[in-house]
């Protein structure tokens, strides 16, 4: 299940990235996918960024893909930030018989991308990874 959800996310960025789908509609599918497995849309996400580092002599077409990464990561973080604080969480019920479903807590996007990227990247005392 992981590698079809991967697979979902890493084609919704590419054809977003190519111009077959429009920011508009690939963000909500992105967010979608992400509620469902969001390991899999990190890694996705990670995959892209291996490709805008190893092709950023591409000049305009990898600050565009690397720009819309940065906005895939910074959506999904924000619409569960949204979704987490407009959730009621329970509170204790004396006859318990209303329960709730409560979500798992869905991770955070940014920090593991921007983790990546400087992994990719190299960073203080430390070369960038070897392609």
């Amino acid at each position: 299940m992981s590698g079809q959800a991967e697979m979902d996310a890493a084609k919704v960025l590419e054809q977003c990235i190519s111009g077959e789908v429009t920011e508009a509609n690939a963000l909500p599918q992105l967010l979608h996918l992400h509620r469902s497995n969001s390991k899999a849309v990190v890694a996705a996400l990670s995959e892209k960024a291996n490709a805008v580092v190893q092709q950023a002599d591409a000049g305009a077409a990898a600050t565009r893909a690397g720009s819309f990464l940065i906005t895939v990561a910074t959506f999904l973080d924000r619409e569960n930030f949204k979704a987490a604080a407009a959730d009621p969480r329970p509170s204790g019920n004396s006859k318990g018989a209303q329960k709730s479903k409560v979500s798992a807590p869905v991770e955070e996007v940014c920090r593991p991308l921007l983790d990546h990227i400087l992994l990719l990247s190299g960073g203080k005392n430390r070369a960038a990874k070897d392609k």
